[in-house]
């Protein structure tokens, strides 16, 4: 006869799922890096007169900046250049090595403890909403690490007011954590102790 009073055993961790979630960390990173060299190779330089360079050539070398640019591409969505050298909304945007380092360092920490958390994870839309953010994370550490800036592309705006620049990787950033706020405060389950 089993006791009915007990709480349920919190579901074990599953091996499927963390390899999906290591999957989707790389995903983000991938597709992060590529849309940062299609608007720099593809769209920028060619536009300030450089001469384009290949992914592979992109990613294993220092390619040189390219300059601020814009370009629009429909009433409300522009494609622009920026380097941004803090964080979020312009904080600490300063262009000095030690900024950079330090943003670096502090990612990195960040980083860390939710890759801890995401491996204790037993929600797959928990596991799910921190792959997103640590892919994000990592996408934009790799642009601090080479660059000393993140490169931002994507300009939403409406009558006259501009959205801070950013990329897929903030994208993901705020998608994921957005997923890990909504599942704990609307779906996951209670238990009274």
């Amino acid at each position: 006869m089993t006791d009915k009073s007990t709480p349920e055993k919190k579901t074990a961790k599953n091996p499927a799922r963390l390899v999906f979630s290591v999957g989707m960390i790389l995903l983000v990173i991938l597709c992060d890096q590529i849309t940062k060299w299609m608007v720099t190779e593809l769209i920028v330089r060619p536009a300030n007169g450089g001469q384009s360079i290949d992914l592979v050539t992109w990613i294993t070398t220092l390619p040189s900046k390219v300059s601020y640019a814009q370009f629009e591409v429909l009433p409300f969505y522009n494609t622009v250049m920026v380097w941004n050298y803090g964080v979020s909304f312009g904080l600490f945007n300063n262009h000095s090595t030690e900024n950079a380092l330090l943003l670096v360092a502090i990612s990195l920490v960040i980083t860390l403890i939710l890759l801890i958390w995401m491996f204790g994870a037993t929600n797959k839309y928990v596991s799910l909403g921190l792959a997103l953010a640590i892919g994000g994370a990592f996408g934009n550490i790799i642009d601090r690490v080479r660059f000393g800036a993140v490169i931002d592309y994507i300009d939403i705006h409406a009558y006259g007011y501009h959205w801070p620049a950013f990329n897929v990787a903030d994208s993901a950033i705020v998608v994921g954590i957005g997923i890990v706020i909504i599942q704990s405060l609307f779906f996951e389950k209670r238990t009274d102790k």
